[in-house]
């Protein structure tokens, strides 16, 4: 491609992805600060690199949905002040090698409706059933009905995180990531309840063709009454509607194996996750990343260092 096309906004293709949106965007303010290209069409985040005067950027969390050629050239050459660029794209793309700097990051599980579904095991159905003998499902997809259920599952979501121990980033969402997917066309939320008690819920966006499920709590009772086995049904069954494929993320570092096994009772396919690490700025970054590991973590700059002079990732 010569300058004059990549200079060219591309054909307008409808909405742009609900994650690359200021409403989305604007619920990561424990990620960075929401800026924008020269041309005001994509949007990064912003964060200030520790001990220096300098700034890096991050994609949306949890992945930056690269369309094509012209996303990557506008991150590449769009946000040359940023010393580096790291994102994280959408389950099941494959970054072209002679373009951008990519590694394989992580696989994402996956419900195809277009293929058969996992078998549950016994132990599993009988789990499921005991569960919608006495459970019921809710979906939220209008403005109203997604606000009153973002309220309810965001007091939820922070105790599930302080019982399971999350990370520092998990627990750091801010009330308003919750309400900020409420307030998308595309935002979605979903609950379980037991005799009128909430045993479980979750969030996400459903956007051409994908349903991506964001978050998911469990209640105190619902633990005791299987509200996760019904979740994950309706989930399934919700897909299945909208013939959208299901997608409830990878494995976190700090996850449990118990979390692995359950994701995978549900799912019947992979996608492969990838991580871009663009370097606008090659002498700033060696500079930041002195005595750190270059194949380690990225940006190797934040990293920190261990008291015997060894590089850990942060």
């Amino acid at each position: 491609m010569d300058r004059s096309q990549a200079d060219r906004p591309p054909p307008e293709a409808g909405p742009p992805h609900p994650f690359h949106t200021r409403t989305y965007l604007r619920g990561l303010d424990n990620i960075g600060e929401t800026v924008a290209d020269g041309r005001g069409r994509f949007h990064l985040l912003r964060r200030p690199i520790p001990g220096s005067e300098l700034f890096d950027g991050a994609g949306p969390w949890p992945y930056y949905r690269v369309s094509g050629d012209e996303d990557l050239h506008t991150l590449r050459e769009g946000f040359a002040d940023l010393v580096t660029i790291t994102v994280v794209t959408q389950p099941g793309y494959v970054p072209p090698a002679d373009q951008v700097d990519s590694i394989f990051l992580k696989d994402h599980f996956a419900y195809d409706p277009r293929l058969p579904r996992t078998v549950l095991s016994a132990r599993t159905a009988k789990r499921l059933q005991a569960g919608l003998a006495i459970s019921r499902f809710e979906v939220a997809d209008d403005r109203p009905a997604t606000t009153r259920m973002a309220a309810e599952m965001t007091p939820l979501y922070r105790r599930q995180a302080a019982r399971r121990g999350f990370s520092e980033f998990f627990r750091s969402f801010s009330d308003t990531h919750f309400t900020s997917i409420a307030d998308l066309d595309a935002g979605r939320y979903f609950k379980v309840t037991i005799d009128g008690e909430t045993g479980a819920m979750a969030c996400g966006i459903l956007h051409q063709g994908v349903l991506q499920i964001l978050h998911i709590a469990i209640s105190d009772i619902g633990l005791q009454h299987n509200a996760s086995y019904v979740l994950m049904s309706g989930l399934l069954e919700q897909a299945d509607e909208a013939q959208a494929k299901l997608l409830t993320g990878g494995m976190p570092d700090s996850a449990r194996d118990t979390l692995e096994t359950f994701k995978r009772r549900w799912a019947n396919s992979y996608e492969p996750v990838y991580l871009l690490r663009i370097v606008n700025d090659r002498r700033k970054y060696e500079e930041l990343s002195a005595n750190r590991n270059p194949k380690g973590f990225f940006p190797a700059y934040r990293q920190a260092i261990a008291s015997d002079g060894r590089s850990e990732r942060t």
